[in-house]
């Protein structure tokens, strides 16, 4: 299984967007569901891309994955969005490369890489980081480098 350990914030909600949501909110605008900020469409666009030429399964490494698998494989469900969530990583004092550990000790995966806008990765993980930029979040060129990086033997 090729897997995608996904942060949200500064990767499918880029600053940019969350601060278009905000001024979209203030005039009367949706900005948010039963589940949070609705995520950059522009994002979701190159999470599809990936997913469509990798079919890697989702592992949410975001702080959001501390409200529990079922809320966000049902809100992935009832959004419509790309890919399949398929766990989260467990909640270690928030040191996200420690729980990115903790989650591949047990799991069988052919292939990974961690999308995220920052970097508190262990070293041995920095290979399979693909930064986004948290103004703009997951872009094209993030994507294509996803997709190498998962399709490599």
């Amino acid at each position: 299984m090729k897997v995608i350990f996904l942060d949200i914030d500064g990767v499918l909600n880029p600053a940019y967007h969350m601060h278009a949501l905000h001024f979209h909110q203030k005039y009367g605008g949706v900005a948010e569901d039963a589940y949070g900020y609705l995520f950059c469409p522009h994002t979701l666009e190159h999470l599809a891309y990936i997913v469509e030429h990798t079919h890697a399964k989702l592992v949410i490494s975001s702080t959001w994955r501390k409200k529990g698998l079922t809320f966000m494989q049902d809100l992935w469900h009832h959004r419509g969005l790309p890919g399949e969530v398929v766990d989260i990583t467990p909640v270690i004092d928030n040191i996200r490369g420690e729980e990115i550990a903790a989650w591949l000790q047990p799991n069988e995966v052919e292939n990974f890489i961690i999308i995220d806008d920052e970097n508190y990765l262990l070293p041995n993980q920095v290979p399979y980081l693909v930064q986004t930029d948290m103004n703009y979040g997951l872009k094209l060129s993030d994507a294509q480098q996803c997709i190498a990086l998962l399709n490599q033997s």
